[in-house]
């Protein structure tokens, strides 16, 4: 049951089950040594959460055949996607400061899971290498598509947070010296936190329904856009909230129907200010706003304006 409704949560719960699925594996074999008894334990152990998810599956399935029902977009894979992804996830766990690479975190971050787990040796510590080292590497093996979003990392994110939990605890229940460097530490993550959560409080998810609001204010809008399968969502909703009309026009159809607004995806530092949508047609846009978000939560959108 807890499967099933993380699945309805998010489909990520997937890894979830994969990594433990690991674990138990491994925990099994260092038990007995035999891999015929860790396929017959973890078939008694994970039998049930395989068919509690068939209903959805089929569910899912049917949607797609019948009714052309998509789960979601799906940007390609590519080690700077998955460095941006995993690495700014540990950077909002533990308020790591931007001069620091997105690498260095994934670095330092599972170095340091790896030394703890060497030092533990227990049960735990090897749930901790296989959620947050191991399932990592097997994302990036099989170049899952969407790294770049951190709440693709979610559940070593979890698992990562309970390593750190115990290992703050291990500090100050040491005493003397590991006391005070698991007190210090406390202090610069709830700083660095507390620090990278200011923008959240400033920009919240993006001020999409301002920019909805310029585009629409003289009427009926048009608008094309590099990411059609989340932008045209989030600009049907304010646009509905608004009581205005916003039609999407496809990139192949710009020459013909000319949008007068166009909507670029994607940090707002790298967009240009000026942009030929199509080279082949007069489809000249400037730049003439822009919508700051969180991380975590929304995404940056640049609004261009035909230029007649």
């Amino acid at each position: 049951m807890v499967v099933l409704l993380g699945f309805l949560s998010h489909l990520i719960m997937v890894e979830t089950v994969a990594v433990l699925v690991a674990w138990a594996a491994w925990l099994i074999w260092r038990r007995t040594g035999s891999f015929e008894r860790v396929n017959v334990d973890l078939g008694q152990i994970f039998a049930p959460a395989f068919l509690a998810v068939l209903p959805l599956a089929a569910c899912m399935l049917i949607g797609r055949l019948l009714f052309g029902f998509r789960i979601g977009g799906a940007l390609p894979f590519s080690l700077q996607a998955f460095a941006q992804g995993y690495g700014g996830m540990i950077r909002y766990l533990f308020g790591v400061p931007d001069w620091i690479g997105d690498w260095a975190c994934i670095a330092v971050a599972c170095g340091l899971v790896c030394v703890t787990a060497a030092i533990w040796r227990d049960r735990r510590a090897s749930l901790y290498v296989i959620a947050i080292v191991g399932l990592p590497i097997a994302m990036a093996t099989a170049r899952l598509p969407n790294a770049e979003f951190q709440r693709y990392f979610l559940v070593p994110a979890t698992l990562m947070l309970l390593w750190a939990g115990e290992t703050l605890g291990r500090g100050f229940a040491a005493g003397g010296k590991y006391r005070l460097c698991a007190a210090v530490t406390t202090v610069a993550i709830l700083a660095g936190t507390s620090t990278l959560l200011m923008p959240f409080y400033e920009y919240g998810r993006g001020s999409y329904a301002a920019m909805v609001d310029r585009m629409t204010r003289d009427g009926a809008a048009n608008y094309a856009t590099n990411q059609e399968f989340r932008t045209v969502m989030i600009v049907d909703y304010f646009a509905k909230r608004l009581g205005r009309e916003a039609s999407f026009v496809s990139l192949d159809k710009i020459c013909d129907e000319r949008p007068s607004w166009l909507i670029l995806e994607g940090p707002i530092d790298r967009q240009p200010q000026s942009v030929e949508a199509v080279p082949t047609c007069r489809s000249a846009y400037e730049r003439v706003d822009a919508s700051t978000s969180w991380g975590l939560s929304g995404l940056a959108w640049t609004l261009y304006q035909r230029r007649d």
